[in-house]
């Protein structure tokens, strides 16, 4: 019988819990480990828990479970004003087609949208990749629209990317990279694949022989039709995956949400001024317009910076009025 999914995930975290406290492995907050972790596992797709599932040291396990450093929402420029140092960016010293320098509009405004997530390359032979970064040799990764990453080591989903990167309207994604099984020391460099190679002069990530080392890259894409980044190994020999953490977009414009909201009839006795105030609009709303609606024998004044209606009936018998505000907000995200 089928093991039961929050079942086999609980004994999956017991598992990995009692082994950071046997084998005394390095991770913060040893005891309390599988209770900060639960809830990224559970979040985990299928494909991302078969990965864990296969992975042997807890490195490579928290490696998986890296997801973006920064929030939904955060702009490019602010981030590159922070340089955060748990994130590089793959553009410094990179001379492209279009880079934040040469091309400032296609990176004006820009937010970070968050993906769940997902292994788009890995190196090792046994997971499907073409074989550890060899010292000097660099090596292209397809970061997509891909409806499957497994010809490089990756997952068999399209890993959440939508297919407005294939218009060339993402400038820029965000990924984790590890490395994994180092025979000694060295740094990665990774850059757009239609830059010169920077790797004299940028580190993305420097590692050692042993334990799995994570770092976040920021990768224009130079805006083509399927975003491709090169990266080089200088030193020794390691393995390396990649996942996709999120990208980097103009924001989508927001419709307008309006409503009118209105002050029902009022009566204009005859031969008679009358002034009523516009109705309010809810607190989640701004007062755009206000509109009068008279009958057809008098006159409306527009007064008080348009929210107020006057009405001037010069007739011998009362009319009705009405009021009336368009309130409106911008969408939220």
């Amino acid at each position: 019988m089928q093991q039961n999914p929050a079942t086999a995930l609980h004994a999956f975290v017991e598992k990995w819990q009692q082994r950071i406290l046997s084998e005394n492995l390095s991770v913060a907050d040893p005891q309390n480990w599988g209770v900060r972790s639960m809830t990224k596992l559970a979040a985990f797709s299928a494909d991302r828990l078969e990965l864990a599932n296969r992975a042997t040291s807890i490195g490579e396990l928290e490696a998986l479970m890296a997801s973006a450093p920064i929030a939904n929402g955060t702009s490019l420029a602010t981030l590159m004003a922070a340089k955060p140092g748990n994130i590089s960016f793959a553009s410094v010293g990179a001379v492209q087609k279009n880079d934040p320098t040469t091309t400032p509009a296609a990176y004006a405004n820009l937010v970070f949208t968050a993906v769940n997530p997902c292994r788009i390359s890995d190196s090792r032979l046994s997971q499907g990749g073409g074989g550890p970064f060899m010292n000097g040799t660099s090596k292209t990764i397809d970061f997509g629209p891909d409806s499957s990453y497994s010809f490089q080591g990756g997952s068999a989903t399209n890993c959440g990317m939508p297919t407005s990167v294939g218009l060339g309207q993402i400038a820029a994604v965000m990924f984790a990279v590890s490395s994994f099984s180092q025979t000694g020391a060295g740094y990665l460099t990774f850059w757009a694949a239609t830059a010169p190679d920077p790797s004299a002069t940028v580190v993305s990530m420097f590692y050692t022989a042993g334990p799995v080392q994570t770092a976040f890259v920021v990768a224009p894409t130079d805006l083509f039709s399927n975003v491709f980044v090169r990266g080089i190994s200088r030193g020794a020999n390691t393995e390396v995956t990649t996942d996709i953490v999120g990208y980097f977009a103009k924001p989508i414009a927001a419709l307008l949400d309006c409503v009118t909201t209105t002050s029902g009839g009022v009566s204009i006795p005859a031969n008679s001024f009358l002034a009523v105030s516009a109705p309010a609009c809810a607190a989640t709303h701004n007062r755009m317009s206000v509109d009068c609606f008279p009958g057809n024998f008098f006159q409306v004044l527009a007064g008080d910076s348009g929210t107020t209606c006057y009405w001037n009936n010069p007739t011998a018998s009362a009319v009705t009025g009405t009021a009336t505000a368009t309130c409106c907000r911008t969408a939220g995200r």
